[in-house]
């Protein structure tokens, strides 16, 4: 697997210290719907790393897979690539000028007809997604059958082994954002881990080139007294503690296997 310097291609997950909460953030009034900067970082990420894999001669067409309310599409055309977004309820969408198709993940059906109609793209970006989907195997296989043999697909998902999860799996017994509550709202149903992500890209037809810690998860953070005092019985853990700590979410770079 190709190692990547994620201070160059993903800036600043972990902030030392924070002071506020997560909010939410905004790209020409359309809200991002995910862990904030996210969609910054995905930028700044496919501009300084995906873009100096390959040559590409000809319009970069895009995939966004999961689009909400096309935040990150809207983002993506305006960098001049030709975004096609997917998802399944077009009234939420608001992204003026961007392509987008009304599909429901779940539906066996619908997902296979656009599949078997839609292929050869660049880049397929599936933001906050996969872990709402009951097979991710099938999931994944649908995202390489339309990818180009020398495309890439960028997949995020929460970082369930982040120092926030383990310390509220250690008091709660349940992953962070995938507990009961979660199940409807927001709809989090397939946690994945590092290693269970790399096997199923493996089995479906990808290779894994990097991986990088996404949104913003300050070390100490001290917004209120329940996440001070669970960011201070953390800090001395980091020592002895293997695994991805730092990062709301996981950001993963795949790319069809030599077929």
């Amino acid at each position: 697997m190709m190692m990547m310097n994620e201070k160059k291609v993903v800036p600043n997950p972990s902030p030392f210290v924070a002071f506020a909460l997560d909010h939410a953030d905004y790209y020409h009034g359309l809200c991002q719907k995910a862990s904030s900067g996210l969609h910054q970082q995905i930028e700044y990420f496919i501009k300084n790393y995906v873009l100096s894999l390959r040559h590409y001669e000809k319009s970069i067409r895009v995939l966004d897979w999961g689009a909400g309310e096309g935040a990150l599409s809207l983002r993506l055309s305006h960098l001049g690539f030709d975004v096609t977004s997917v998802d399944v309820n077009e009234s939420q969408f608001k992204a003026d000028g961007v392509k987008f198709i009304s599909l429901d993940f779940n539906n066996e059906n619908d997902v296979d007809s656009f599949v078997s109609e839609n292929n050869g793209f660049d880049i397929i970006v599936a933001i906050e997604a996969i872990e709402h989907i009951r097979d991710p195997w099938i999931f994944l296989i649908n995202l390489r059958k339309m990818c180009s043999q020398d495309g890439v697909a960028i997949i995020t998902t929460p970082n369930v082994a982040s120092w926030m999860g383990r310390i509220y799996f250690l008091f709660t017994g349940e992953l962070w954002g995938f507990g009961p509550n979660c199940w409807l709202d927001p709809g989090h149903v397939n946690p994945l881990t590092d290693g269970k992500f790399e096997c199923l890209a493996s089995e479906t037809g990808f290779e894994l080139l990097g991986r990088a810690a996404g949104g913003t998860l300050p070390v100490l953070w001290l917004c209120n007294w329940k996440r001070f005092f669970a960011s201070i019985f953390a800090f001395p853990l980091r020592i002895l503690q293997k695994g991805r700590l730092d990062g709301w979410v996981t950001i993963y770079l795949l790319r069809p296997k030599n077929e």
